[in-house]
């Protein structure tokens, strides 16, 4: 029979909750979603009220005049974006990379100063005109508070992770007004697992921004919910096809802003002022494109509620939003992805729209439908979250037939994009600097973990100088059949125990053998488990990067226990309970 008693034991023993810790995370959770919540409100609405202030310097000239100011705002503030980066964020932009980075192997979110200087930079960014998106540091924003409620010294397992997952959860619910899909969205970006240790307590943190955001902000929502209708079933074929036209529009885009990183990466303009140089080219969209420039919240609702776009706007809109996210985040403004995702999706979606009505195969009516299934299946392989995605549509909308529009064309978006690109634009982004996520959570953990953690002491080390029969001496009672010689902290070779003639007072260095098999320190268990495989031996051993200076030796055994104890906490987190 099954041992309850036992059988609570042994969850608690795997990483379980007592009723304290339960209780703790929850209350914890709860302050992190109200502290978000709140932070996402300033942040929103220093952006509406920038953004207002910058429409009414516009307006109060015109002529020459006008459009010498709708260049210099946007190059002034290029200039003051690039000081605070170069200043207090290492020269680059932070964002959800490097929140998923943390919670994936362990890697350290930027300072909180570091955190604040991209938060203001984005504000002034997105206030004066550049085409980024405000979702992108609003996460790095919840991930930084989850993680310093994390620092609290209560001995609660895998506590760092589900509280930036809350906090991550709550940005995303306050920003969008909706819940579920921020949590989902932690779940499925963020983590890459479900649990019941973070369902509870990010569900918790994400309702709470949300009351909190609709109690103190009367903003509008993103999408006002429409009484919209599908025209002809049918269609649902055609939103199919749009996930594979999809897919490519988001490959594009995604290759096209890394190329212009790496680009802008090797120019030889200081990254100082490259986001001035960036401003110049948003004044001139200000002036030719307007719609193309800022968050775009607006031109997605025009797209979407006024129907009126044509399909020359439409490309125009497409190809220039495209351009300027490129410009304006290869050359250092400071904001996320997501927004201009969402714009080139919704344009996209609104030009799928009219060539389909002009062949007959979809009704007039029926543009909101594209407008929105476009955008969803444009930005969801883009930060990897189909799931999320299509849950906010029926968020947002409340309109089941948007959401079942949706997921046809997200399901065939994201496994396009997947198969040519990858899973999302952030994935690349990590990978970029030296983790694959898409070989699973564990791999990333072997990967990011050196093999310094394997380190063993007791293996035998002679000077070469020593003679075989003061080797034998030293090495009675020893269990290793192998020793190695080392001079100066440099590794020479090694030598079997068998071919030491015991009366001999010749240097063992005479019996010299080469090592087939070291790792140099920098590699990973994950690189050692693959060398692993054909070695044959007691020890190893690990060298410096120079492979001359020796830093100690691994076992296969203390290799394997390091691939074990990752593969046993990975395992803890995805089936852990509160």
């Amino acid at each position: 029979m099954l041992d309850i008693k036992s059988h609570r034991q042994q969850i608690n023993e795997g990483g379980g909750f007592s009723i304290k810790d339960m209780v703790v995370l929850l209350t914890i959770s709860l302050f992190v979603g109200m502290a978000t919540g709140l932070v996402s409100v300033v942040f929103i609405d220093s952006i509406i009220a920038l953004e207002k202030f910058v429409a009414q310097l516009h307006g109060s000239q015109t002529g020459p005049t006008g459009l010498l100011i709708k260049l210099a705002i946007p190059t002034a503030a290029g200039l003051v974006v690039g000081i605070i980066m170069h200043q207090w964020s290492n020269g680059r932009m932070h964002g959800p990379a490097d929140v998923i980075m943390t919670a994936q192997v362990g890697s350290p979110l930027p300072r909180t100063k570091t955190v604040l200087a991209n938060a203001i930079a984005s504000v002034i960014s997105l206030g004066s005109g550049a085409s980024l998106g405000q979702y992108g540091p609003m996460v790095l924003l919840g991930g930084s508070i989850g993680r310093h409620a994390a620092r609290l010294k209560l001995n609660i397992p895998d506590l760092q992770a589900v509280i930036m997952g809350c906090g991550v959860a709550a940005a995303i619910s306050g920003a969008f007004h909706a819940p579920i899909a921020g949590v989902l969205f932690a779940h499925e970006v963020v983590l890459r697992h479900y649990s019941l240790r973070t369902f509870g307590p990010m569900t918790i943190s994400s309702t709470v921004a949300y009351v909190l955001t609709e109690l103190v902000t009367d903003r509008a929502t993103f999408l006002p919910l429409q009484a919209w209708t599908l025209g002809d079933p049918h269609e649902y074929i055609l939103f199919a096809f749009m996930g594979v036209f999809a897919a490519l529009i988001a490959t594009v885009f995604m290759r096209f802003l890394l190329w212009s990183s790496h680009w802008a990466s090797r120019s030889a303009i200081h990254p100082m002022i490259r986001p001035a140089l960036a401003g110049i080219v948003v004044g001139l969209f200000m002036i030719f494109l307007p719609q193309a420039t800022g968050t775009g919240v607006g031109t997605m609702r025009q797209e979407i509620f006024l129907d009126e776009l044509q399909t020359s706007t439409l490309l125009m809109l497409l190809l220039g939003k495209m351009l300027l996210t490129a410009v304006c985040l290869s050359f250092g403004f400071a904001g996320g992805l997501f927004g201009p995702a969402l714009v080139v999706g919704s344009a996209f979606g609104g030009l799928f729209f009219n060539i389909a009505f002009d062949l007959g195969l979809a009704s007039i009516t029926d543009f909101s439908f594209f407008a929105i299934t476009g955008m969803i299946a444009v930005s969801a392989p883009i930060i990897g979250a189909p799931v999320s995605a299509i849950v906010m549509v029926l968020e947002l909308t409340g309109n089941y037939a948007m959401a079942i529009s949706a997921m046809a064309a997200v399901a065939l978006s994201t496994a396009v994009t997947s198969r040519i690109f990858g899973r999302s634009f952030y994935d690349r982004q990590i990978f970029d600097r030296g983790i694959d996520l898409s070989r699973g959570r564990e791999h990333a953990r072997l990967a990011s973990r050196s093999i310094r953690g394997c380190l063993v002491e007791g293996i035998p080390v002679m000077d070469p100088s020593t003679s075989q029969a003061d080797v034998v001496a030293r090495l009675s009672g020893s269990p290793w059949h192998d020793f190695f010689l080392v001079k100066d902290g440099k590794l020479c070779g090694m030598i079997s125990r068998h071919r030491l003639d015991h009366q001999s007072d010749q240097p063992v260095d005479s019996l010299i053998v080469e090592y087939s098999t070291y790792f140099v320190a920098s590699q990973s268990i994950a690189e050692a488990m693959v060398m692993l495989e054909y070695f044959a031996g007691s020890a190893i051993p690990v060298l410096d990067n120079d492979e001359e200076t020796l830093v100690g030796f691994v076992t296969e055994g203390s290799v394997v226990a390091g691939y074990l104890d990752v593969a046993g906490q990975v395992q803890r987190e995805e089936h852990a309970l509160l």
